[in-house]
């Protein structure tokens, strides 16, 4: 009753397409998934189960075949690094991301490097053919932010207490990997951002408002299955510590947060300054990032999906 409404009250004034490649990319991600030596059978099995091609193939329907194949590489490397090191002692994990952000910014494989470190190498190679060297080191910025979230996150999982709500929230906005995500859109979008202009006033916040909401939008849908396995890193449940708000109250801020966040992009969309020559650029990036939102949606409330079920 609570998810059904839930779904009633978080929606986009966006469209939705899916991927021509869509099926091509299906057999690709379970074929992927089959290729990590390091994650046992019974984690592949569970990954198989999460329709990974459905998020990639809603969230990124403009992406041509070479592009597509790229994204869903390291949205399932992304995906197996967290499962894998979830519940790994500090140092392997801090380990683990030191090299992946060398890497990831364009360093060269070790001898002792595992499975992990050399998809994470395959795919820089192949997307700077794809994106470009200047995507590709701020690329490896962005993970760096995402993977700094994930640290500090890690010294509240598996313990019994909760971070302040605005410590939360700040962590939050990047280990959604939101921003990851946006960046992978521009490949889709075949809007490649100059430079400068991802740190533009108007660029910047609208990428981060999608981040927030791809961020509310998770902790809202996988709110049960965390509460039932004892995790305490999600918005709902920071607000029920927090605020002794009981589940449905708690569930209603973080919609109502969602919201208002989705006024505040489309009222910065709908009054964009002029960017002369790349204005075309910018209105296919933003196009990228409204499917990407839409599709995002679309996977966690598909009953396919059991990976937060």
């Amino acid at each position: 009753m609570l998810k059904k409404k839930t779904q009633a009250q978080i929606k986009y004034p966006f469209p939705f397409r899916k991927n021509i490649y869509a099926d091509e990319l299906k057999t690709f991600i379970l074929q992927s998934i089959d290729s990590y030596e390091m994650i046992s059978d019974k984690m592949k099995e569970n990954m198989k189960k999460a329709s990974f091609d459905k998020f990639v193939s809603y969230a990124f329907p403009d992406a041509d075949r070479e592009g597509l194949m790229q994204i869903a590489s390291f949205i399932l490397w992304g995906f197996v690094f967290d499962d894998h090191y979830q519940h790994s002692p500090a140092a392997e994990v801090l380990h683990m991301i030191q090299r992946s952000v060398e890497i990831l910014s364009g360093g060269n494989l070790r001898n002792d490097d595992n499975d992990c470190l050399k998809k994470a190498f395959n795919f820089t190679q192949n997307v700077s053919k794809v994106a470009g060297k200047d995507w590709v080191y701020r690329f490896a910025y962005i993970n760096k932010d995402t993977f700094d979230g994930i640290m500090k996150e890690y010294w509240y999982t598996g313990t019994s207490g909760y971070p302040p709500l605005r410590s939360y929230e700040a962590m939050r906005e990047h280990t959604s990997a939101g921003y990851v995500f946006c960046a992978l859109a521009e490949i889709s979008a075949n809007a490649v951002l100059p430079v400068a202009l991802p740190f533009h006033p108007a660029i910047n916040r609208l990428t981060q408002l999608a981040c927030l909401m791809i961020g509310l939008c998770n902790d809202i849908f996988s709110v049960e299955k965390e509460r039932n396995q004892g995790d305490n890193m999600n918005v709902i449940l920071v607000l029920e510590h927090e605020h002794s708000y009981a589940a449905a109250e708690a569930v209603q801020v973080a919609i109502d947060q969602h919201n208002e966040l989705l006024e505040e992009f489309l009222a910065i969309k709908n009054n964009l300054p002029d960017f002369g020559a790349q204005k075309n650029t910018v209105e296919k990036y933003i196009r990228g990032i409204e499917y990407l939102l839409e599709g995002h949606l679309n996977w966690f409330t598909d009953s396919n999906n059991k990976r937060y079920q």
